[in-house]
């Protein structure tokens, strides 16, 4: 789809069932966390920090690159509404407990202040 602007990218959160990043690498997986703040059941690969970032409940993780894996992942999520919506509150719940930008802007100047106060 390309880059989308601010509105088009909540329309499409608004207006999907399921949230799936199948990448072979992530450092952190922001886009998880914007998935949960949309409440959005999640299938991801167990790749890189997608293994910490998705909470347990809110949906699966596959081996990255197990094509059978995530044909299985996907079949059961697509066809099993029930399971989705459990996903969808663990989701939800989640992205509750997240810091705002605000906070983790506070939490990485105390850490810059401690590091910068064990220099001296």
């Amino acid at each position: 789809h390309g880059e989308l602007s601010a509105e088009a990218l909540q329309a499409r959160y608004a207006s999907a069932d399921l949230f799936v990043l199948a990448s072979l690498h992530e450092g952190f997986g922001m886009v998880v966390n914007e998935a949960l703040m949309h409440g959005l059941p999640i299938v991801a690969s167990r790749a890189g920090a997608l293994a910490q970032t998705v909470p347990a409940g809110a949906g699966l993780l596959v081996p990255p690159g197990d094509a059978g894996a995530w044909r299985a992942a996907l079949a059961t999520a697509i066809a099993d509404r029930t399971l989705r919506e459990r996903w969808a509150d663990a989701a939800w719940q989640a992205a509750r407990a997240l810091p705002s930008w605000d906070q983790q802007a506070e939490r990485f100047e105390a850490v810059l202040d401690r590091v910068w106060g064990l220099a001296w």
